[in-house]
């Protein structure tokens, strides 16, 4: 009869990933091969707070992350004994190859930064190849007004592409309260150093700019960060996202280090001010060659500035070769979709909810006749909400889904559909004929919906709730997605 010691070892390792913390600590008092297998599961991942260690009792501990783990996460205090600790780990472990290195509530001094440089740079350990995903601490010990090092102003998030992996480099910033900032962030020489080195040997693959997104944030030095002035060359990147920043005070300049062109995926998070970015990539020599778009302002209430050059309208009719377009604001933003559509035919991801008002039938029908390649339509819908608080199926109801279903047709390769509206006020039972045994509203209206359109395969409720923001009394956007498969 089989034992568990003739089980191999990876399955082994199968098993125990799926075990709590306690059930591996039993697991290991087994006998010395489930005590290893055990100890390299509950080791491989390990959050240390350099405050409560010391050096003495350290031996051990240091021997099993030395043999077992691969992401390591740490809290390093402002204290030189906790500094010093850092250092002497990060030395011991240089030549255990970690996979991520992060940290929480962490500051690091001048001394302690530049050892971890000279390990991610490549100094003498294995880091500079196994490191995947690397977090940059704040740092500590720097005034923001008066010395010479300078801190980053938002958070930064790069990602290498490699020969074999991706790095990802998360740098964080100084963090704003309003117009308050903690005077801490990451020293900006140190991403840029790490970006040079890295970047020798692998290409940028996407970028993340992300201030307060309740209280967007100038975009300050976060483009500048990531280049060397000293060598200037243009960043080529082909993702770019931006967060909770305001771009009133954003010029060209802020700009000339990254390759517009380049850029597949622009995604732009609650920032404020938009014309003025939408102004950089529209005053750009070349031509833009964006395939996705994705605008979604679900903590701030956002006007489309119709009255601006350079807004929203005009900017998607800038170029032509969106095959996703996603638009998701609080605010009413009466764009023209149906030039937009016409302009981006090639579109095969639509998703286009403006304020609380439905899309209109017949423009769904115009946009659908226009985009023939396209799978996925999302738009506001509060036909489903209206059958839900009835509590039947009316003629009405079956005469609008109707009209959809003729507009559904134009387009053949649409198999996915998500219908967005405001969460019913009150939900009424439906009758046993109509429920035919099912108990859930949504459920009977989606497949009276499926009858009469089979060629959905799926179809999605987006349930997007406004409520009041206490902080700072604007709207907030959180949908809740209900999907049925057929």
């Amino acid at each position: 009869m089989a034992n568990l010691s003739s089980v191999p070892a990876e399955i082994k390792q199968i098993i125990l990933k799926h075990l709590d913390q306690q059930s591996l600590c039993q697991v290991a008092l087994v006998d010395h091969d489930l005590y290893f297998h055990a100890t390299t599961v509950l080791w491989r991942a390990v959050s240390l707070d350099l405050d409560i260690i010391s050096l003495k009792s350290y031996t051990g501990t240091l021997t099993l992350l030395k043999t077992h783990t691969r992401h390591l996460t740490l809290a390093v205090s402002e204290d030189p004994d906790s500094q010093r600790l850092f250092r002497f780990l990060i030395d011991e472990l240089r030549h255990r190859p970690l996979e991520s290195l992060r940290f929480q509530g962490t500051c690091l001094n001048s001394a302690s930064y530049r050892k971890l440089n000279s390990l991610v740079k490549g100094g003498d350990g294995v880091w500079s190849s196994s490191l995947k995903n690397l977090q940059l601490p704040f740092s500590v010990g720097i005034s923001a007004t008066n010395s010479s090092i300078e801190l980053l102003d938002n958070n930064v998030e790069i990602c290498l592409a490699g020969p074999k992996d991706d790095l990802v480099v998360h740098a964080l910033g100084s963090y704003h309260d309003g117009l308050c900032m903690n005077g801490r962030g990451a020293p900006a020489c140190i991403l840029r150093q790490l970006i040079e080195h890295v970047g020798r040997n692998a290409q940028l693959k996407s970028i993340s700019f992300q201030g307060n997104r309740q209280s967007p944030t100038s975009l300050g030095n976060s483009v500048s960060s990531i280049y060397n002035s000293a060598a200037p060359k243009i960043l080529t990147t082909t993702a770019l996202c931006l967060s909770g920043l305001d771009f009133d005070d954003i010029h060209l300049s802020d700009f000339e280090r990254l390759d517009l062109t380049g850029i597949r995926d622009l995604k732009i998070l609650d920032c404020c001010n938009l014309p003025q970015l939408f102004r950089c990539f529209m005053e750009n020599d070349s031509a833009l060659n964006i395939e996705s778009f994705e605008c979604d302002m679900r903590l701030i209430d956002e006007p489309v500035w119709y009255e601006k050059l350079y807004n929203a309208q005009l900017f998607l009719m800038h170029f032509s070769s969106l095959t996703k377009l996603r638009i998701n604001v609080s605010s009413p933003w009466e764009l023209d979709l149906v030039q937009i559509t016409a302009k981006h035919s090639q579109l095969r991801e639509l998703e286009y909810c403006t304020g609380t008002k439905d899309l209109p039938l017949a423009c769904v029908g115009a946009v659908l006749q226009a985009l023939p390649k396209l799978n996925h339509l999302a738009f506001c819908s509060s036909i489903p909400k209206e059958a839900v608080e009835l509590g039947r199926i009316t003629k009405e109801f079956r005469k609008k889904i109707h009209q959809l279903s003729e507009h559904v047709s134009l387009c053949s390769n649409l198999d996915k559909m998500t219908m967005i509206m405001a969460p019913p006020t009150k939900k009424v039972k439906f009758s046993a004929k109509q429920s035919a045994g099912r108990k859930d509203s949504y459920e009977i209206v989606a497949n009276e919906i499926h009858e009469i359109i089979p060629g959905i395969k799926q179809l999605n409720f987006g349930l997007r709730k406004l409520t009041g923001d206490s902080v700072n009394t604007k709207l907030q956007n959180a949908m809740r997605l209900l999907e049925f498969c057929y």
